[in-house]
């Protein structure tokens, strides 16, 4: 389960995605503190003419977990 709270302001998006380090259910990854791990993100967005496949994605950054 990730809990997920997103804004718009002043021409950016801002996404903090939440849960717990110890994964939960079948498949679920563990996450440890102090551990980095590669994450990239896509983005579609409708009104910029996005269709199907269509979309915005990010290059890799490194996702350092905390406490």
């Amino acid at each position: 389960n990730v809990d997920a709270h997103g804004e718009y302001s002043n021409g950016s998006y801002r996404v903090m995605f939440r849960r717990a380090l110890r994964g939960q259910g079948e498949g679920a990854v563990d996450l440890v503190a102090g551990d980095a791990s590669p994450i990239a993100f896509a983005v579609w967005n409708g009104s910029a003419g996005d269709r199907d496949g269509k979309k915005s994605v990010t290059i890799w950054q490194e996702l350092v977990f905390l406490r």
